[in-house]
């Protein structure tokens, strides 16, 4: 009868953890399509499958369905008649398939609806003394309200499907804390919009409330004990109103959870994603489910190679206590 050693039980009980599996296709390239296709910096997809790509050098952007045809939606021009689309930097689809594009250089975004109609929606000028400048971030809610971010103009907009433009915050912020070069723009269920603030007078992020109600949700200070945020940069809610923000100078990225309607007071710093872990976050705990594991396996190894230890079990150590 074949035995089977203690080593090699204790080896097969070991989890073991499978490396997920991908696919990989090219779906656009520059010489796929007869128009120019340069400088690709952002994609939207929608229910359908089909792909929104934004080209901010060649002035254009494309629709990619999910049987491979790929058509220009629109182009330098515009929507023709002077209102020109120059350095696309953001890409956005609503629910029923109508494309938004924010042009950077052109300051002015445009609306392309499913048979290709292209109508802009607003330029720099079209909320009077309230300018758009630097169109940045994009955003549409499940009502078909658009929410856009001027990086240079230090503002946010709120256009609606009835052509309403409503300045919702600026450069005093929420009256206490500035907002300068806003970066990212994102849009809860719950109708909340969120705005972040990339420049040095500001590092933070915005809460506005469909009542128009500003208030700052996280600041320079970030999560507190040197977890730092800095250069507010993307941002995203989920479903449940968790907030998330991208320090890009900072490397980090945080969540800030409601309560209350404060969010100050609950924001922490998802350390899977920083440079640094938390003691005691999720990926606190992996790394030391896994550092435990290869402690297991050396030691087994060693026993293998060198035969037990005298010390190998009164002197053994719970490495479950280790940090």
């Amino acid at each position: 009868m074949r035995r089977i050693s203690t080593l090699a039980i204790m080896l097969m009980a070991l989890p073991v953890y499978a490396q997920p599996t991908f696919g990989f296709m090219e779906l656009l390239n520059a010489t796929d399509v007869p128009e120019e296709f340069s400088q690709p910096v952002a994609v939207a997809v929608d229910a359908n499958g089909n792909v929104y790509v934004a080209a901010f050098a060649s002035n254009n952007a494309f629709k990619i369905t999910p049987d491979d045809t790929v058509t220009e939606i629109i182009n330098g021009v515009g929507a023709g008649m002077g209102s020109t689309l120059n350095g696309p930097i953001d890409i956005a689809v609503d629910s029923v398939g109508n494309v938004y594009i924010a042009g950077n250089l052109s300051n002015n975004v445009f609306m392309i609806t499913p048979d290709l109609v292209v109508t802009e929606i607003m330029n720099k000028d079209s909320n009077g003394p309230n300018t758009l400048l630097g169109t940045v971030s994009i955003a549409v809610d499940s009502s078909l309200n658009v929410y856009v971010a001027g990086d240079a103009s230090n503002n946010a907009f709120k256009i609606e499907p009835d052509a309403t433009i409503t300045e919702i915050i600026d450069n005093t912020g929420d009256g206490t804390s500035n907002l300068v070069t806003p970066h990212g723009i994102a849009v809860g269920p719950n109708g909340n919009v969120y705005v972040s603030g990339f420049g040095t007078g500001s590092r933070n992020a915005f809460e506005i409330t469909p009542g128009g109600a500003i208030s700052e949700i996280i600041d320079g200070t970030g999560a507190g004990g040197g977890k730092i945020l800095g250069g507010a940069d993307g941002v995203a809610v989920d479903s449940a109103g968790n907030v998330y923000v991208v320090g890009n100078l900072t490397d980090n990225v945080f969540r800030i959870t409601p309560s209350g309607g404060d969010h100050r007071n609950h924001q922490r710093e998802c350390c899977l994603f920083s440079k640094g872990r938390r003691r005691g976050s999720v990926g606190e705990r992996l790394c030391n489910r896994v550092r435990n594991q290869q402690r297991i396996q050396d030691r087994y190894t060693g026993w293998l190679r060198h035969g037990p230890r005298r010390h190998a079990v009164h002197g053994h150590r719970d490495h479950r206590s280790d940090g």
